[in-house]
């Protein structure tokens, strides 16, 4: 298979994410047996460069170890000892060719590096089965019609637990999956660069709650100032206290310009840390040319990017 630097990168950062919780719910008691086969193979595939393979057992490790966690949280919640649920299922094998001798490097400890890839759909016997999505930079080519998918945004998946780079040219597709998004019955919170008068009618959001983001006072719409402090801590409310939470930050370059690119990455890191262990979901618009290069590719290690036109 041909070199694909972003498609490791991705595979990557979805195994390392899987090796950390793997060691929570084991402490907890749980049979992660068939997780760790799964992420086994996957590290495997990735250091043959099969990319599609990796993601197809990487994802079925996380699915794996999020339905162990999951169990074990319902179980916590009712009082329960945490047992019933958390064995390990019925294998579900995946072909995948003998494994290379060679250990992949840099994967075995685990590491900080954020989710980029969407969880599985066949790991679990209780969730319906789905195609992995594609990992390619952006996957920004849209199905063709009688391939798109129902529930689909724009040619893409999103799930919960996940945050996305949405890259184009000037905000417009962000805001067109944010509302498709509150559509489907998840709670909304945008935070903005534009005043919010200009686009709630635009993009019909008059029910999600808008922030605008900007160092100015005004009488008519709710401001937030593009202080890191507050701004995490209002994030952090909002997805402890709503069901479904999806957020969108539109104004990346803004919080650039009164900060510093770094306090804004380790702002977003601890942001995407906390969509993680939730069933929000984090949107996060940039234009491709409002920030360096090499900025836009530490975002997109730490995001699964989407590129639309």
């Amino acid at each position: 298979m041909a070199s694909n630097p972003q498609g490791y990168s991705q595979v990557q950062n979805i195994i390392r994410r899987a090796q950390a919780l793997i060691l929570n719910v084991k402490l907890l008691g749980a049979d992660v047996t068939v997780a760790k086969e799964h992420l086994a193979n996957a590290k495997n595939a990735l250091d043959r460069k099969e990319y599609e393979t990796a993601l197809q057992h990487a994802m079925a490790s996380l699915k794996e170890v999020m339905r162990l966690k999951k169990a074990q949280e319902v179980a916590k919640a009712s009082g329960e000892t945490p047992t019933v649920g958390i064995l390990a299922p019925d294998r579900v094998d995946i072909p995948i060719a003998e494994p290379a001798g060679k250990p992949l490097a840099g994967v075995d400890e685990i590491s900080d590096a954020r989710p980029s890839v969407p969880p599985p759909r066949e790991a679990s016997p209780a969730v319906p089965a789905e195609p992995a999505p594609d990992i390619t930079r952006g996957g920004n080519a849209a199905p063709a019609a009688d391939e798109e998918k129902e529930g689909m945004i724009l040619g893409h998946e999103f799930y919960d637990g996940f945050s996305y780079l949405i890259e184009e040219g000037r905000a417009n597709k962000c805001f067109e999956i944010f509302h498709q998004l509150v559509e489907k019955n998840y709670t909304g919170l945008c935070i903005t660069r534009t005043n919010p008068k200009l686009i709630k009618n635009h993009y019909n959001l008059q029910n999600s709650e808008m922030m605008w983001l900007t160092d100015r006072e005004s009488s008519v719409e709710p401001t937030i100032q593009p202080s890191l402090e507050n701004m995490i801590y209002v994030a952090e409310e909002f997805i402890d206290n709503n069901e479904k939470p999806v957020m969108l930050l539109d104004g990346l370059e803004y919080l650039v310009n009164n900060n510093t690119f770094n306090s804004v990455l380790r702002f977003i890191r601890r942001l995407i840390d906390k969509i993680s262990e939730s069933e929000a979901i984090l949107l996060i618009g940039v234009s491709q040319l409002a920030v360096r290069e090499q900025e836009l590719k530490l975002l997109e290690k730490e995001m699964t990017p989407i590129i639309v036109q």
